[in-house]
């Protein structure tokens, strides 16, 4: 008796969602159909091999949202599985892809890329804050604790500008991808 699942690393959708649409497809031709998806992987299921390709949706609807899942089954497509705003979809090859218009591909994003713009500058901010403060008072923080305080801060602020800043650089270069 073999594996009944099989776990494939999520690379990041921002950076290579085509590329792992496609592997997707892959895996299910060899019977590894997808199940589940969190940040760091995708969860697939032995199964019959089909021909199946995936897409996702990038919309801030809920799970409940019966009309949102029935247009997309009307079309061919099938929901697997829901992360957040992010829905993952699969249909038979020859499908109508979801996004047939170029600028509703490049926009797919676009309040993803606003929430991690504003984590961007909300960490540079903090950032700069501890280092002024630092700066002004450095002297007057003998204390360990706002030395630790401080640290902490600026630790968790670069924890956050930096993938923030590269999800929203690859958001951006999808975006323009999409309209070009």
């Amino acid at each position: 008796m073999g594996k009944e699942y099989k776990y494939m690393i999520n690379k990041g959708l921002a950076f290579s969602e085509e590329k792992m649409m496609k592997k997707l497809s892959d895996r299910a031709k060899e019977g590894w159909i997808l199940e589940k998806v969190t940040l760091m992987w995708f969860k697939l299921k032995k199964g019959e091999p089909q021909n199946l390709i995936y897409a996702v949706d990038c919309n801030k609807v809920k799970k409940s949202d019966e009309e949102y899942f029935e247009f997309f089954e009307k079309s061919g497509w099938t929901h697997v599985f829901t992360l957040d705003y992010l829905h993952f979809f699969s249909a038979k090859e020859g499908t109508v892809p979801i996004y047939t218009d170029k600028d509703q591909e490049g926009e797919k994003y676009e309040s993803t890329r606003k929430w991690y713009i504003v984590a961007l500058v909300s960490s540079v901010l903090a950032f700069i804050a501890c280092i002024i403060i630092s700066a002004r008072y450095g002297s007057a923080m003998d204390n360990t604790m706002w030395f630790s305080v401080i640290a902490i801060v600026v630790f968790l602020s670069v924890m956050i500008a930096v993938p923030s800043l590269m999800v929203t650089v690859a958001l951006y270069f999808s975006a323009r991808k999409g309209k070009n």
